[in-house]
């Protein structure tokens, strides 16, 4: 399974930045604007393909899907200004200060339009991204049961990767691996210490 900040980071976006562009928004017709462009400018490895001729002017004729001009404004300007990058930045850096400081974070989008952002408090951050951490909850059991090891068995559970030192991260594994400790190693460089040392001995 491949579960990995980025994908955080996209549900946030989907959830906090994308409906001040427009997402979820009811044109004049009854129907929502069309969403492809709001999930492909929430998702990093395609951020880049929004800012080119064909995708910015099939941005441009969503206009007639909008019943509030100033939101299709905002997103033809995050296009044609190539924002997108800068806006998943923003959302990274609101994820960490939300979960770093167990507080209410602001995602500040005023690069956009002056006062533009969300608030992001603890709680909603849990559980916009509940359903990508129950699946890691999961993916950490069944290992557990295909090694035929008892849960209440293990020394610990070691964590590795910028995004397990998310509080709903941590806090998941706790609920689905009760009593077991959480060892905390080196965030950013473990996985290759550790492929390095598995190196070594193949």
């Amino acid at each position: 399974m491949h579960i990995g900040g980025t994908d955080f980071d996209q549900r946030l976006n989907l959830a906090l930045a994308m409906p001040l562009l427009g997402l979820g928004h009811t044109g004049p017709h009854g129907r929502e604007v069309p969403s492809h462009v709001f999930h492909d400018l929430a998702t990093w490895h395609l951020i880049h393909w929004q800012y080119g001729g064909p995708a910015v002017r099939a941005a441009q004729a969503l206009r007639g899907d909008y019943r509030d001009p100033a939101l299709h404004r905002l997103l033809m300007a995050v296009l044609e200004r190539q924002f997108g990058h800068r806006i998943a930045a923003e959302v990274e850096r609101a994820k960490i200060a939300a979960s770093s400081a167990d507080a209410q974070a602001w995602l500040d989008l005023d690069f956009i339009e002056p006062a533009l952002g969300a608030p992001l408090p603890p709680g909603p951050l849990a559980g916009h991204l509940q359903a990508l951490l129950a699946r890691v909850a999961a993916c950490a059991q069944d290992c557990v049961r295909r090694a035929g090891v008892a849960a209440g068995a293990l020394d610990a559970v070691y964590l590795t990767g910028g995004s397990s030192a998310l509080r709903p991260f941590q806090a998941t594994l706790r609920t689905a691996l009760p009593g077991v400790p959480l060892v905390e190693g080196d965030l950013f460089g473990g996985v290759a210490a550790g492929l390095a040392v598995t190196a070594a001995l193949v």
